[in-house]
């Protein structure tokens, strides 16, 4: 994982990870059938930080290809930062 000297300050939900889950891969994982991973949903994400954090930086997620190591660190920054939720853009 980044260690804190590699995050940007201020790393929120809305500004910094949502933006990293594609529409595509929002609808994929709401409809797995067990399991159930809400990526637009700043709560869910938050609670299941780690475990998205070991697929991405796995290449395990999303399914058709492997997050750059700039998008993982950044997730990483995220969880290490406190799992902000920021403001939801209008």
């Amino acid at each position: 994982m980044a260690t804190i000297d590699d995050c940007p300050p201020g790393v929120t939900y809305w500004k910094d990870i949502r933006p990293l889950f594609r529409d595509s891969d929002v609808k994929a994982m709401n409809d797995v059938p067990a399991g159930k991973v809400h990526l637009d949903d700043p709560a869910d994400v938050a609670a299941k930080a780690d475990l998205i954090h070991a697929l991405v930086a796995a290449g395990k997620m999303p399914c058709d290809h492997k997050w750059p190591d700039d998008s993982v660190r950044l997730f990483a920054c995220w969880i290490q930062q406190g799992k902000v939720v920021g403001t939801k853009p209008a």
